[in-house]
């Protein structure tokens, strides 16, 4: 046999196991023995980057951990555990998804301003047709 040659499957066992220990990190939140891990693997493994990212937002990097997640999300946009984490950093930095009303966008949610932007746009149409509905303006 081959001594030194590195197989596929030797590859991948030894990232397999590389992963089991940063998740281990992860889950002990031993987070730069976790980043250590990460620059085992190869940065063409979504995984590196879902990794980093995590490691990242626990540091408070919340922007660094963004742009990490977002990478690992197009390397494989089914992954709900690369999901979950765009999700939590999407809502930390203050980017709610208005799915449940009805709409369809990013933004915050600001019931006032909307209601003072109607408000003014009425009032622009009710004088335009000679009317005023805010009459100090």
């Amino acid at each position: 046999m081959n001594e030194g040659v590195v197989t596929l499957d030797t590859y991948y066992n030894q990232n397999a196991d590389i992963k089991a220990e940063i998740r281990k990190c992860m889950q002990r939140n031993l987070i730069d023995d976790a980043l250590s891990l990460t620059e085992q693997l190869d940065d063409s493994d979504p995984d590196f980057y879902f990794f980093q990212a995590w490691a990242f937002a626990e540091k408070g990097w919340t922007q660094r951990a963004r742009e990490y997640a977002r990478i690992a999300m197009q390397m494989d946009n089914a992954n709900a555990e690369y999901a979950a984490l765009w999700n939590r950093l999407d809502n930390q930095a203050g980017h709610v998804y208005k799915a449940q009303s009805g709409r369809q966008g990013y933004g915050r949610d600001c019931g006032c301003c909307e209601m003072a932007s109607c408000l003014v746009c009425s009032d622009c149409c009710c004088e335009s047709m000679g009317g005023d509905l805010i009459t100090c303006c």
